[in-house]
């Protein structure tokens, strides 16, 4: 599958993301589901389900399938996640995880983002073939469906700003990789000029370019040698004081 193909099957998911309840690939072995002490049963039993599907998605080769699949495949655990948030419940819950994981591969962030908030509080971890922590992936998550946004002249508001929010915190407690915290900076400052140009209101635009000058400015701090937002700063530093 082609560059091409493989964005507009994200393109694809985007548009259909709406659609979808609002709310591992690699899991523990199926001789260890019903063995680990403390989970509960209704768990155990979507764990040996989720065992299964994700057999059904591994057999699947084609981009845009495993997204109609992965679409299907979330009706059966989304009740069971929502019902997991909603009590306040906290013990280690791959199917929680798997349900964010295939949610942001369909591109439904609003969904994806609530329960990731949640997981990432909790310290919920990531599947080992992932090889990052779960912020981490998150924020690369969140960054790429920003990108693909940016691209298409959407809005990546309110939740690249959510996630921006959380940056701080989540830094200071997992010591996030230096190029994923800034890069999300730039990004949101991306937006922030993209807004400032469809505005016509001239104090939002001033308001707009000042914020997306200032998330240039945090890149920069935050990773001084490769922030990537010279040219950036630059043009909205001339727009804000246009």
């Amino acid at each position: 599958m082609s560059i091409r193909d493989i964005m507009q099957a994200k393109r694809d998911s985007i548009k259909s993301a709406a659609a979808l309840p609002k709310v591992p690939d690699v899991l523990p072995a199926q001789a260890t589901i019903n063995k680990r002490a403390g989970q509960p049963e209704k768990l155990r039993l979507f764990l040996q389900q989720l065992y299964n599907d994700v057999g059904q998605l591994k057999a699947v080769s084609d981009l845009a399938e495993k997204q109609t699949i992965k679409k299907g495949l979330l009706a059966n655990y989304t009740t069971f996640v929502a019902a997991y948030i909603d009590a306040g419940d906290n013990y280690p819950n791959p199917v929680a995880v798997q349900v964010m994981i295939w949610l942001f591969d369909v591109m439904a962030v609003e969904a994806a983002l609530k329960i990731a908030l949640v997981l990432v509080g909790q310290n919920q971890a990531m599947p080992e073939n992932f090889g990052r922590n779960m912020p981490t992936y998150v924020c690369d998550a969140l960054y790429d469906w920003a990108n693909i946004m940016l691209v298409e002249g959407w809005s990546a508001s309110p939740y690249l700003d959510e996630l921006v929010g959380q940056l701080p915190g989540w830094d200071e407690r997992y010591t996030l990789p230096v190029p994923v915290v800034s890069k999300c900076y730039a990004m949101l400052a991306k937006h922030k000029e993209r807004e400032g140009d469809m505005n016509d209101n001239p104090a939002m635009q001033k308001e707009l370019y000042q914020r997306g000058f200032e998330l240039c400015e945090m890149a920069q701090a935050h990773n001084p040698e490769k922030h990537g937002t010279k040219t950036l700063a630059r043009r909205l530093n001339d727009k804000r004081n246009y």
